[in-house]
């Protein structure tokens, strides 16, 4: 007979549904009640657009005016991601002090379309809890409001940014580099020890996606050709690469690399999640010139995962 009765018995069912990834499961977990279906114009359907009614049902305030502005997507570097994007500029009820109430005017919205699965915006929901109460230390993360199911808001920076080009060439400098580094040392630091948090990546979603499991080692993938140039920068050792991958694997690195330290890792770092603001705005001034986006495939790792993956 089991020892478990009860409510006991209903906790155990309920961590094994989000151990096997049951996204409804999860979602349920972190308190969403709102019907995982959707009807009619809603976000999940291909015919919704953000309106000041639904910001202010999302966001907790009123929200007087909005306008909004789809964004084009070109569907991520890897082609990966295939949500709609919304610039949105919203006007609030607020006092004469506080006319926002602290919210920016410039809002981004990204929207879940039918296609795509329910556990599509889980890791930005949870690394934007995650960071949002941390108060005392202000991270370089563009901040997140609300993250459900079909839908993410988050601050959008687009007013912000540096009008001077710095990745067009598929190049970054060595003194950007410097910078971006330090602020995913930033990041690293908060999140140091950081055990799995639910809804976060585990290691196998995020090989399919990324690592040897995933789409850039398929055919279409990458090329034998570019594997051969990313190994040739790292000069005599490369041949510890190709013994590494054949012998070991990417699964036991992983496993050998979090033995030692664990954080928060966005998990597919590149120089399309990082933005470089002006120089001297009051922004950059509060929250540093650069700043971290879109945690999607957010995953508990050692923080090689991030620095590597750049």
């Amino acid at each position: 007979s089991s020892p478990f009765t009860g409510s006991q018995t209903q906790s155990v069912e309920h961590s094994n549904a989000m151990d096997g990834h049951d996204p409804e499961a999860i979602w349920k977990h972190y308190g969403y009640v709102e019907s995982l279906e959707s009807h009619g114009s809603m976000p999940g359907t291909l015919e919704f657009i953000p309106t000041k009614e639904w910001l202010t049902q999302k966001l907790k305030v009123p929200v007087t005016d909005l306008v909004v502005e789809e964004k084009k997507s070109d569907g991520g570097l890897g082609g990966i991601s295939g949500a709609r994007y919304f610039n949105c500029h919203a006007t609030y009820a607020g006092s004469e002090l506080h006319p926002t109430l602290g919210l920016p005017t410039e809002l981004f919205v990204k929207v879940r379309q039918p296609m795509q699965p329910l556990d599509e915006f889980l890791p930005e929901m949870v690394a934007g809890s995650l960071s949002k109460n941390i108060v005392t230390d202000v991270l370089p993360i563009a901040r997140t409001f609300w993250g459900g199911p079909h839908s993410v808001i988050c601050e959008n920076l687009k007013d912000q940014l540096s009008a001077r080009s710095w990745k067009e060439t598929g190049r970054v400098s060595v003194s950007d580099a410097k910078h971006i580094f330090a602020a995913y040392a930033h990041i690293h630091a908060a999140f140091w020890k950081l055990p799995h948090t639910i809804g976060l990546k585990t290691f196998a979603q995020w090989d399919q996606l990324i690592g040897e499991g995933g789409p850039q080692y398929a055919d279409g993938g990458w090329t034998e050709e570019e594997r051969e140039r990313a190994y040739a920068l790292f000069g005599p050792h490369r041949h510890l690469l190709d013994k590494m991958r054949g012998e070991i694997g990417l699964a036991k690195i992983f496993q050998h690399l979090s033995s030692h330290a664990t954080t928060l890792c966005q998990g597919d770092a590149h120089p399309g999640q990082v933005l470089k603001l002006k120089k001297h705005s009051s922004y950059a001034e509060e929250h540093g010139r650069w700043q971290i986006i879109d945690f999607g495939q957010a995953i508990v790792a050692n923080p090689a995962i991030d620095i590597g993956s750049f």
